[in-house]
This record gives C-alpha cells, sequence and structure tokens, in this order.
C-alpha cells in the first residue's frame, strides 16, 4: 500500500481529518490539520512510515485532539523501535485517546500531553513526552 499524506489547514476553522484503514496497517508521513485527527485501523497498524518505515524524531500527526485506533494491530512498530510522533493541541489545548489491540509506542513531540485513554488489549504501552513546563 501507499503513504498517508493528508493536509487540511488551508481554512483557518476545519474539522479535521478522520480517516479508516480497511485492510493492513495505516503507513503514516504526515497528517496536518487545523483541527481534530481520528485515524482507525480495522485490521492493522498506524506505523511511521517515514525514511521507509524507519521513521524520524518528527511529528506524524499535528492536529489538536487526537483519536488513535489500531484493531488487530499497534500504534507505532511492534518492535518498540520506532514510535508514532504527534503534537497534539496544535491549536489549542486538546486530547489524546489511543487504543490497540496489541501495542502503543507513542511520543508527544512538544508541550502538555492531555491523556484521556491509553489502552493496549494485548501487549506494551510506552507513551513519551518529550518536555512541557506545563503542570498539570
Amino acid at each position: 500500500g501507499g503513504v498517508l499524506n493528508a493536509f487540511d489547514f488551508a481554512a483557518p476553522v476545519t474539522d479535521g481529518v478522520f480517516l479508516t484503514e480497511t485492510t493492513g496497517d495505516m503507513k503514516i508521513d504526515s497528517v496536518t490539520t487545523n483541527g481534530d485527527a481520528s485515524l482507525v485501523t480495522r485490521n492493522g497498524s498506524l506505523v511511521d512510515a517515514r525514511n521507509g518505515g524507519a521513521g524520524d524524531d518528527l511529528a506524524n500527526i499535528l492536529a489538536n485532539t487526537i483519536d488513535l485506533k489500531a484493531a488487530n494491530g499497534s500504534i507505532g512498530a511492534t518492535s518498540g523501535l520506532n514510535d508514532l510522533e504527534m503534537n497534539s493541541g496544535w491549536q489549542h489545548t486538546s486530547t489524546i485517546a489511543a487504543e490497540a489491540t496489541e501495542s502503543i509506542f507513542l511520543t508527544e513531540t512538544a508541550g502538555a500531553a492531555n491523556v484521556v485513554l491509553l489502552e493496549a488489549e494485548r501487549g506494551d504501552i510506552r507513551f513519551t513526552v518529550r518536555e512541557s513546563a506545563l503542570a498539570g
């Protein structure tokens, strides 16, 4: 399959990007929106597809509220060596929710992380916040 690049920021106000991959992994390069992002797989993982799947340290997802779900898969590389990176609350304070049947390897790249849900049914969770001076 291909690599996802979705940009929804031409208008100052937008609902956001809401996508479901129906078969296999969702290979994410960039999702950027002035609104919210919901990325779901029905039977696969949500992975950082940059650099041929090796990833990098830059945010793959820039959005306000970010909801991620990987049914029958993981968020980030199953090896734990390539997190899926995001910058939530890009335009205003928002929340993060992530659910996976397997593991979650997720990094907030900037600012505070307002987590409402992290659930890995059969795997591990590693959630990294790079740094923030905000209390909360």
